[in-house]
């Protein structure tokens, strides 16, 4: 059951999805979405683990961060302290909803998200599932400041990557792609990665790796740190799925798979 409703924090009102089983539980998923038009891009993948959770009595909810979809101010004003606040303030309603163990589940951005979160506080926290994490936010942006590059060649101009930081440096904004980034916002994203300190023993963690090919390995990066976990004592649940990358497409797809075992995971 679809149960949107506003969140009232101290930065503004958030907008949150939920996706209600039929009986109450004690339980909950928050979605931690990925960063800037991937979110959109996603929101159909999001909607369908939701609806797949809910069904098998598993309450999902869905945050739009401040300064992003349906919530309250600009994505200019945006802040990952604001972010890491509004997980906060979702858990601590949840909690006085009856909550008592939360899961989570990050695409992209939203691993770093919740990595970070939980270098503070891993308390009741059951399983995280990480889809396709975004291992270095540094790297992640570079991604996203290309789509202004590949505009930009398409007009004539001549912006690269280290032009546009340089821009952002002077004015302290920069728009890309309708999205205006702050240099607060992009500064602490630079120093966030996906790291083996933030992997605790006590939660259930499973990674999902999505792949053009069933043939196609582990990226290095990510094989890296995954086998790195395995020699510390982490029990890491590795998943690979084949399709699309979804939250990047310009059609909006799914992938079934993901959705499927993703829920198995959840609900057992």
């Amino acid at each position: 059951m679809l149960q949107p409703y506003f969140l009232e924090t101290l930065q503004g009102h958030l907008f949150i999805q939920t996706f209600s089983p039929n009986a109450p539980t004690s339980e909950a998923v928050i979605f931690v979405p990925p960063f800037a038009e991937e979110m959109n891009k996603s929101r159909r993948m999001m909607a369908l683990l939701g609806h797949a959770l809910s069904v098998n009595g598993v309450l999902m909810v869905i945050p739009d961060l401040y300064g992003t979809g349906d919530s309250e101010g600009d994505f200019s004003e945006a802040s990952w302290a604001i972010w890491l606040a509004n997980i906060q303030q979702l858990i601590q309603k949840l909690q006085q909803q009856g909550i008592k163990t939360i899961s989570f589940v990050g695409l992209r951005m939203g691993c770093l998200l919740i990595s970070d979160y939980l270098s503070q506080q891993q308390a009741n926290v059951k399983h995280v599932v990480y889809w396709k994490p975004a291992l270095s936010g540094e790297k992640m942006l570079n991604q996203f400041l290309r789509l202004r590059v590949a505009n930009s060649m398409m007009s004539g101009d001549k912006e690269t990557i280290q032009s546009l930081r340089g821009l952002l440096a002077r004015e302290g904004e920069l728009e890309v792609a309708g999205y205006r980034l702050n240099i607060n916002l992009v500064s602490t994203l630079d120093e966030k990665k996906i790291t083996v300190e933030n992997f605790y023993t006590t939660i259930d963690w499973h990674w999902f790796e999505v792949l053009a090919a069933e043939d196609q390995p582990v990226a290095m990066a990510s094989n890296q740190i995954i086998q790195t976990l395995g020699a510390q004592g982490v029990d890491i649940n590795v998943h690979k799925v084949v399709g699309e990358s979804f939250w990047a497409n310009q059609e909006i797809s799914e992938i079934s798979e993901l959705v499927s075992k993703t829920a198995d995971v959840l609900v057992a």
